[in-house]
């Protein structure tokens, strides 16, 4: 279920629909190989509550920034279907230039953009150690002070974020 690089692609084996969608398949370090993918404009779902809090524990800018980064994919698909309607538009009023054209390429930097925060994001969590077992629904992190914290949905709900930090 892990890449390997073999003639210089990223090769998968035994890869499941879920594992593409949670990006389990890549690395943190090789996600930024795939700025540039179907998965460019729309970031992946959270796999349970527990991951989606435990992140924002471990590391609210980190969590801050996955939630930006989903607006920017958001603002990005907008652009992307609604540049070219601009265009059409332009071309019958009779404003269009054939610099226009350059627009096109504006919803797929907006991606980027919003998949290198996202990256980043991942990254600030990592620092962390912050792990999530998916069977187990169980977020673990490593607090600023060096204690090991974890988050499970039901278990934890009612706890406040600093009786977590304690």
């Amino acid at each position: 279920m892990h890449p390997s690089r073999g003639s210089g692609a990223l090769t998968f084996r035994n890869v499941t629909c879920r594992d593409w969608v949670t990006m389990d398949v890549l690395p943190l370090n090789h996600r930024a190989d795939y700025l540039v993918s179907p998965l460019m404009f729309i970031n992946p779902m959270w796999d349970h509550e527990s991951q989606r809090i435990g992140k924002q524990r471990c590391t609210p800018t980190g969590y801050t920034l996955h939630g930006i980064s989903d607006l920017i994919g958001f603002i990005a698909i907008i652009c992307l279907f609604g540049i070219p309607i601009y265009l059409v538009y332009a071309g019958i009023r009779g404003h269009f230039t054939w610099g226009m054209l350059w627009l096109l390429a504006a919803p797929f930097v907006i991606a980027i953009v919003g998949n290198i925060m996202h990256s980043y994001s991942w990254h600030l969590a990592e620092k962390r150690q912050f792990k999530y077992d998916y069977e187990k629904c169980v977020s673990t992190w490593v607090d600023e002070l060096g204690n090991q914290q974890s988050y499970k949905y039901g278990v934890d709900a009612g706890k406040s974020d600093q009786s977590a930090v304690q």
